[in-house]
């Protein structure tokens, strides 16, 4: 079984990617996280700018990334899960990286502790909701910060 752990930096990400940790153990399963990199677009106009490849600003933004989710969800990463990166809309993305991995469960952090954040989801929350191949869970932020 793969669980797919779509991380955003933040403790909604830090919330489900420990909660789905511990799922991971109990059911044996395997732990893919996933972060969807909107900076990763503009790795051309970059590298044009720096006056490097765009191979070399491609892995100097992927390392830049590991290193800040790293640093939110803890290093190593819970049960060495294996960090996927992908450029692009996030909904769009997960829902396909659910399909080419395989997954069998995506798991997604909420966002925020406000009344609002409680009681409507994010757009690119909802929009995994109705596209996702497979089930999804929402770990709401109180788990990272029990009362």
């Amino acid at each position: 079984m793969i669980i797919l752990v779509a991380i955003r930096i933040g403790e909604g990400s830090r919330a489900a990617v420990h909660a789905s940790a511990k799922l991971a153990r109990q059911l044996g399963a395997e732990l893919k996280l996933l972060y969807v990199s909107e900076e990763m677009e503009a790795v051309e106009e970059l590298a044009r700018a720096a006056g490097q490849t765009s191979a070399e600003v491609r892995q100097r933004m992927l390392d830049e990334i590991r290193e800040r989710c790293y640093l939110e969800i803890g290093k190593p990463f819970p049960m060495d899960a294996e960090l996927v990166v992908r450029t692009g809309n996030v909904a769009e993305q997960v829902t396909k990286a659910a399909v080419d991995l395989g997954a069998e469960l995506i798991v997604v952090g909420m966002k925020g502790r406000s009344a609002l954040a409680r009681l409507v989801l994010g757009d690119a929350t909802n929009a995994i909701l109705e596209r996702a191949p497979c089930p999804v869970v929402v770990i709401p932020p109180a788990i990272a910060h029990p009362n």
